[in-house]
C-alpha cells in the first residue's frame, strides 16, 4: 500500500479505526482530529489524533490498524491524554 496523504486521512476524520495492541483483540478508536499541514523549507508535517475508550492500553509504538476504506496500516502512535471521555493517541508524520 502506498503512503497516505494528510488529505486522504482528513477525508476519514470522524470514522472508526481498529487498533491492535496485542495482535488479537482490537480496540475501536475514532480518528478524532487531523491537524493542518505545517510546512517549512525542509519538511512538511501533520498529526492524527485518535480517541480510544478510557480503558485502552496506553502503549507507545508501531501498531497495526484497520479501516474499512483505507485497509490495513501500521502507524506509530503515542498516548498523550486520558480522561473520562477516553484516551487520545497521536501519530506524527514528517
Amino acid at each position: 500500500m502506498s503512503e497516505l496523504s494528510r488529505d486522504e486521512f482528513a477525508e476519514h476524520q470522524g470514522t472508526k479505526f481498529k487498533i491492535f495492541f496485542d495482535g488479537e483483540n482490537p480496540v475501536e478508536a475514532e480518528l478524532f482530529e487531523v491537524t493542518e499541514l505545517r510546512q517549512n523549507r525542509i519538511q512538511e508535517s501533520y498529526s492524527l489524533v485518535f480517541l480510544a475508550p478510557p480503558d485502552a492500553p496506553t502503549l507507545t509504538g508501531i501498531r497495526k490498524m484497520e479501516h474499512e476504506n483505507l485497509g490495513s496500516l501500521e502507524i506509530a502512535i503515542s498516548p498523550f491524554k486520558q480522561d473520562e471521555k477516553g484516551t487520545k493517541f497521536e501519530a506524527v508524520f514528517n
